[in-house]
C-alpha cells in the first residue's frame, strides 16, 4: 500500500492527563485517556489496519495559544492507535518515522493523522 490513510482526531489529553496513579507504584490509563482511546477507535472504523512498519505524520492544531510541547501528544495518540489496532505497536520496530507539524490554532484543537505502510528494511 503506497498511499497514506488519513484520519481526523480530536486534540488529545497531555501525557500528564493520559495516565493516573493506581496504588503506590502503578500507572494506568485515566478515564480521560480511555475516552480518547474510544474516540480513536470510532474514527478508525472501516479504515485499513497496518500490519507492518509504518511512517506516521501528525498535523497538530492547538486549541489555544498556550505554550505546549508537540512531543507531549505523541504517547497518547500512538497508544490509542495501537489500542484501536490501526498499528501493531508503537515501538521503533514498527514506527520507523514519526513527524509532528504545528499547524497553528483551531477552536477545540485537532490532530490530522496520516499513516503509511513501508517496506520492511
Amino acid at each position: 500500500m503506497s498511499d497514506y490513510i488519513e484520519m481526523a482526531l480530536p486534540y488529545p489529553p497531555s501525557v500528564n492527563h493520559y495516565w493516573q496513579r493506581v496504588g503506590r507504584n502503578k500507572m494506568a490509563v485515566s478515564p480521560r485517556g480511555k475516552t480518547y482511546q474510544w474516540q480513536v477507535f470510532i474514527a478508525s472504523q472501516g479504515l485499513y489496519k497496518f500490519g507492518g512498519q509504518v511512517e506516521i505524520e501528525l498535523d497538530v492544531y492547538f486549541p489555544d495559544n498556550r505554550d505546549r510541547d508537540l512531543d507531549n501528544l505523541g504517547k497518547c495518540i500512538l497508544d490509542s492507535l495501537v489500542q484501536s489496532q490501526m498499528i501493531v505497536d508503537d515501538s521503533r520496530k514498527y514506527v520507523k518515522k514519526l513527524t509532528f507539524t504545528d499547524k497553528g490554532n483551531k477552536k477545540g484543537g485537532a490532530v490530522i493523522v496520516r499513516i503509511k505502510e513501508i517496506a520492511n528494511a
